[in-house]
């Protein structure tokens, strides 16, 4: 992996050298590119299903109405070779003027001085960056550069499954749990799942992660970046916890699934093997609460055959959320050799800015990024209920921006296999804290290295 992405790296910068030696340079007060019969042209690329496709085009249509100097050229992809096609643009300079770009891939080519992604910040006369939280625009940036804007707001926040709260606090008598706008501590939320598991039986748990690895290391680095006061990687991929506070985080773990708050290591191995009786489980309100993507309440809604009610976070041991951030969806990010920059800054700031463009994109890339596409579509009854409360209330509590390196694959990949380690007691919490720190030391090492961080 680490050889693929160096190979990367240098055929990237040898194809933009050639790229600076064969296009002009939107610099330093230079003109752009004439327009052809007093029209700009620029091409608009992204990926995503036919809805998608139809809903980003027609955004592209009514922008091109209201501005008719401008000429927009749609380019929809499936997501599949996106990633590659995209890298190989950029890097020899063809890229769209205007296109969709992964959260999970800014680190590839971010940190280049030469960097292929505008900075945003040389056209803001242009954009309106004001309704998008401060958080969430962070999000973008990297050593001052403003590199894209998010599509949409995601995070992480914990829902409560009303069916089967409702069927516990009937059976034992119990209160219900902390909601939104209330509070409780980490040993609440712990009390609560162990009552909820010996009141309601054996196949009975608390807390839902998931169907795969992604929500239990969800789960994981969110407990660490608590112990730890602070996100358990920075932006400048350091890490910022001890091994101690990773054998709190596995103590922590062990503790949850013993208690029954988590599912059990029969349940957690079937859904690391992919085989998993989740969705039944769900079906039938076995599952307490889900800690999850906001992007996801609809789809665990769905499954469960239950309105979601959004849970208070519970604090452990400080008042702040370190755990809990706002994550751009995916990134607009603009061609540093757009000819047309003006143009596609334009078509960027419709897109963030105009209840029009809200309107047709509706929820077709998760909750709008600005305040006025989210008033747009509640007004229009499109936005509302858990999803909305959900996001207002991620807002309002998260105190860490999202940085590109929470969410490493390699990192993600060997906090994964160790706590499987763990949970089969192949190794104790304390030997694997040994063992993941110093791996993960090693892997963010050599992600500054490669990236020249």
């Amino acid at each position: 992996m680490k050889k693929e992405i160096k190979m990367k790296k240098i055929c990237l910068v040898l194809a933009m050298v050639l790229a600076i030696a064969l296009f002009p340079v939107f610099a330093n007060g230079e003109k752009e590119a004439d327009a052809s019969n007093g029209v700009a042209n620029i091409s608009f690329m992204w990926w995503g299903n036919e809805t998608r496709n139809a809903a980003t085009i027609k955004a592209a249509e009514d922008f091109m109405k209201e501005n008719p100097s401008v000429k927009v050229t749609p380019m929809p992809n499936p997501f599949n070779g996106y990633h590659d096609k995209i890298l190989v643009q950029l890097a020899n300079g063809t890229v769209a003027d205007i296109f969709c770009y992964s959260t999970e891939w800014m680190t590839e080519v971010g940190f280049e001085d030469n960097c292929p992604l505008l900075d945003l910040n040389t056209v803001s006369e242009y954009i309106d960056f004001s309704g998008i939280d401060e958080n969430l625009l962070k999000g973008g940036m990297a050593n001052g550069r403003l590199l894209g804007v998010p599509t949409a707001i995601s995070g992480q926040t914990i829902s409560f499954y009303k069916n089967a709260i409702d069927a516990y606090v009937k059976k034992s008598g119990d209160k219900w749990p902390a909601v939104e706008g209330e509070s409780w501590t980490f040993d609440d939320f712990l009390a609560y799942g162990k009552k909820f598991h010996d009141v309601m039986g054996e196949n009975y748990y608390f807390l839902d992660f998931g169907g795969d690895w992604n929500g239990f290391d969800s789960v994981f680095t969110w407990i660490l970046s608590e112990i730890c006061n602070s996100s358990y990687i920075d932006e400048k991929c350091e890490i910022r916890f001890t091994e101690k506070d990773l054998e709190k985080t596995f103590d922590i773990l062990l503790e949850m699934t013993e208690d029954g708050v988590l599912p059990s290591v029969d349940f957690q191995t079937e859904i690391f093997s992919g085989v998993s009786s989740r969705d039944a489980y769900l079906a039938n309100g076995q599952m307490g609460s889900v800690f999850h993507w906001t992007s996801n309440i609809q789809e665990n809604s769905v499954k469960s055959n239950s309105e979601l009610v959004t849970a208070a976070y519970p604090i452990l041991g400080r008042e702040e959320n370190d755990g809990i951030f706002v994550r751009p969806a995916q990134f607009w990010s603009i061609s540093a050799k757009s000819k047309n920059k003006v143009a596609a800054a334009q078509l960027m700031n419709y897109i963030l800015n105009s209840p029009t463009a809200a309107s047709d994109l509706a929820l077709e890339r998760g909750v709008p990024q600005t305040k006025i596409g989210r008033e747009t579509l509640a007004k229009e009854g499109l936005l509302s209920g858990t999803i909305a409360n959900a996001t207002d209330y991620l807002i309002e509590e998260a105190d860490a921006s999202y940085n590109w390196f929470v969410r490493i694959p390699e990192v993600l990949n060997e906090i994964n296999q160790t706590w499987a380690d763990v949970l089969h007691s192949k190794i104790t919490a304390q030997k694997g804290a040994e063992k993941l720190y110093e791996n993960l030391q090693k892997i963010v090492g050599n992600m500054r290295k490669d990236y020249n961080i």
